[in-house]
């Protein structure tokens, strides 16, 4: 028991060295995070609508030329729709990345036809998988305008075509402490995901000093299949049941 304690401990440890760092594609940034962020920090880059998706990309690119390893977000409602999609994952593959993140985001009409992520992620599938690792949302708290259940069905339906979850902004640390610790590597490899769960945490952006959000992170947990009716709802969200690694990743 005292060793499995410790084991837990030392993920938390490991999992808090290494935090992303969450830019918004601003005309200063740039020349912030050079001055300021060492180079073996991971800079993920936001998707404004009020910038477009091209702005998310311009910085992208601009910083893997100063030897960042970045993950932009594809907000899905700030892509057209495929042939957008096509060009983008065309663009980044030739640069050389292999991390995204896809939210929905937040545009308000959709530039096009992807309402939510689910949509781009199944053209990203059918693509054949150009970026090793895909990031989608996650929830350790209750979303505040949108259901659990809703939430927890929502990241159901993604697992096929995602490799890791992202939770929302979360600043308890028990919360956070609690989804790492219960997404061990071996409960993650009982549930078919074979990563070990990554978490982050709160720090500030070089410009605006704003949180961070990249999140507690974690292994995308896999259901067994027959937990799902005809029509892909699972049982459990029909009867309640939820499981723990999915209910401890969605609250």
């Amino acid at each position: 028991m005292r060793n499995r304690g410790k084991d837990k401990a030392a993920i938390l440890q490991a999992a808090l060295k290494s935090p992303r760092y969450e830019v918004l594609p601003t005309a200063k940034v740039e020349a912030a995070i050079i001055e300021v962020v060492p180079r073996d920090v991971t800079i993920t880059v936001t998707a404004s609508p009020a910038k477009g998706i091209t702005a998310t990309l311009d910085l992208a690119e601009r910083l893997m030329g100063h030897g960042y390893s970045v993950v932009p977000h594809l907000a899905a409602r700030m892509i057209s729709g495929r042939s957008e999609l096509i060009e983008i994952t065309k663009r980044l593959t030739t640069l050389g990345v292999t991390n995204v993140f896809c939210p929905a985001g937040d545009a308000d009409p959709p530039a096009g036809e992807y309402a939510g992520a689910l949509a781009m992620l199944e053209h990203l599938t059918e693509l054949g998988r150009p970026f090793p690792e895909v990031g989608i949302t996650g929830y350790p708290e209750s979303h505040p305008d949108i259901e659990d259940d809703i939430t927890i069905q929502s990241m159901w339906d993604k697992r096929a075509h995602a490799t890791y979850v992202v939770s929302n902004l979360c600043f308890d640390p028990d919360v956070v402490k609690r989804v790492a610790a219960a997404d061990a590597p071996s409960r993650c490899r009982a549930h078919g995901a074979h990563r070990a769960p990554r978490s982050g945490r709160a720090r500030q952006t070089a410009e605006h000093g704003h949180q961070d959000r990249r999140r507690a992170v974690g292994a995308l947990p896999q259901v067994p299949r027959d937990h799902v009716r005809e029509n892909r709802r699972p049982r459990w969200i029909q009867s309640g049941a939820v499981p723990a690694e999915v209910r401890r990743l969605s609250r």
